[in-house]
């Protein structure tokens, strides 16, 4: 898709066709964060539900586990015939 950038009051403003915003699964009054990268904008929509915030953590996840953060957790010493190894 081609478009211009026009102004919008003190801003500027790109518009999105309805076909880009069906295939993108997006809706008027979505969120979404702008970054630059590099001479690139990117928009990406931010999870609004609980299922789309976690599939968008498993998404960016990717299986790295450098990123999880894990500690031993002390439950007290044994009681009753627990048996620790």
């Amino acid at each position: 898709m081609v478009t211009t950038i026009s102004k919008w009051g003190n801003g500027q403003a790109v518009r999105l066709s309805k076909d880009v915003m069906e295939r993108a699964k997006w809706c008027v009054n979505d969120t979404v964060s702008v970054e630059v990268e590099g001479n690139t904008v990117v928009l990406r929509h931010i999870p609004q539900t609980k299922s789309e915030r976690f599939d968008q953590m498993i998404k960016e996840w990717g299986g790295n586990t450098e990123n999880l953060r894990t500690h031993e957790i002390d439950w007290g010493g044994d009681i009753g015939k627990e048996v620790v190894e």
